[in-house]
């Protein structure tokens, strides 16, 4: 296993920096990982380098179209109720500890809005 397999094995983001010459990993290594990565600097490069460009040719190789809208503005019912749902889980339903969305627990305000919102979307 190669260095920069071994970093990302590792939980670790490997990234070029300054135009290439340079690599950022983070969080930092152990320190007793940095001789061996000094002495494998130029190999991580080289690799990362490999990547980048293969990258680039896949991304060259797919057909490129233009995105396609199908209704670009939202409907403003929408958006106001999105709004108020939103003020109220952010803003009351935190002060008051009434509704807390990843729990799906929502006041009988929260809820109302809520299925008003779902209702205007669907």
């Amino acid at each position: 296993m190669n260095a920069l397999q071994q970093l990302r094995e590792s939980g670790l983001s490997v990234e070029l920096v300054n135009d290439g010459d340079n690599v950022l990993i983070n969080p930092p290594p152990p320190k007793a990982w940095v001789p061996r990565l000094v002495e494998a600097k130029p190999q991580i490069i080289a690799e990362l380098k490999q990547e980048l460009a293969a990258l680039q040719l896949l991304d060259d190789s797919r057909p490129s179209r233009p995105c396609e809208f199908i209704n670009p503005l939202p409907n403003p019912d929408v958006t106001k109720l999105a709004k108020a749902f939103y003020d109220h889980i952010m803003g009351e339903g935190v002060r008051n500890n009434c509704c807390y969305a990843p729990r799906n627990r929502y006041c009988e305000e929260g809820r109302r809005l809520r299925d008003a919102y779902r209702q205007v979307c669907s």
